[in-house]
């Protein structure tokens, strides 16, 4: 087995099947520890990061304290300052006692249906964001040929929709060039042989004939994963650090004009380039949190 094969069968698809089956549990995420990535084939977690898939723990999840048996939080005690992934990590249990979580076990890395449906928005061509409706069961990707695309995430299988015409995504993942990408010429054949109700399987057909070509996440994420917001609001914090007696509106002055923010400093719909008051409202929630 190629090891791009590896990459797919024994990760990608049991990772989609995991987020799938996070839902039964109540929960909208998967997180990943160090133990699981080291039985990851190379370049995995890097294949991961830069489609958009997984992003640096955003919330921590919930775990059963082995002292209390309670369900209890985890807090997030320290990240990495140079990729802003959670280092250490603690949960408190009813008798108060504090449990520091091993290294291994932090949760680094997090996966949730709405990086899978923007992820797929991008890889379709329609957009950096996919819209959540319906308790972010439902994603709407975009249009085609006037035909509404959507993601639909059940405790069941993620399919994309063509309107009625339903694809099971886990059977079109594919990489190329190092990213995720949903393999549209394999999606066509499918859709040609298929014997199911002919004017829905003709509305699939002509949107895969014209959708546009993908987008991807680099004005969305960086190389170390983190969301545009996060990487503005990084570089306003190392601003900060260096020139402590700057004023904030000299400050977002210095991130608005960073050249090498440039690539990031884009709106996620409409990809042209943020105007002062974007970046510090941007700044500013961030300082809200």
């Amino acid at each position: 087995m190629s090891t791009i094969s590896w990459i797919l069968e024994g990760v990608v698809r049991p990772l989609l099947r995991k987020l799938i089956e996070s839902r039964n549990l109540g929960e909208d995420s998967v997180w990943l520890q160090d133990d699981a990535l080291q039985a990851w084939p190379p370049r995995t977690l890097e294949i991961l990061r830069d489609s958009g898939w997984v992003v640096p723990t955003l919330f921590a999840p919930r775990m059963s304290c082995p002292t209390c048996n309670r369900d209890v939080p985890v807090v997030l005690d320290k990240r990495d300052p140079t990729n802003n992934l959670p280092v250490a990590a603690h949960f408190d249990c009813q008798s108060q006692e504090i449990h520091e979580l091993p290294p291994g076990k932090v949760p680094k890395w997090q996966m949730t249906p709405q990086l899978l449906a923007d992820w797929a928005a991008r890889s379709l061509g329609l957009g950096a964001e996919a819209i959540a409706r319906e308790q972010a069961t439902e994603f709407f990707l975009g249009t085609c040929a006037q035909n509404k695309i959507c993601l639909t995430i059940s405790h069941i299988d993620a399919l994309l929709y063509f309107e009625n015409y339903s694809l099971l995504l886990a059977q079109f993942l594919s990489i190329e060039d190092g990213r995720l990408i949903i393999h549209r010429e394999k999606a066509l054949k499918f859709v040609e042989s298929s014997d199911d109700d002919a004017f829905d399987s003709q509305v699939a057909h002509d949107c895969l004939h014209q959708l546009p070509a993908p987008l991807h996440p680099a004005s969305t994420l960086n190389m170390n994963g983190q969301d545009r917001d996060s990487i503005i609001f990084s570089a306003y914090e190392k601003k900060r650090e260096a020139n402590p007696q700057a004023k904030i509106t000299d400050l977002v002055q210095l991130v608005h004009d960073d050249p090498e923010l440039q690539p990031y400093l884009t709106h996620l719909k409409s990809e042209k380039p943020l105007d002062f008051k974007s970046v510090r409202r941007i700044i500013t929630k961030k300082k809200k949190r």
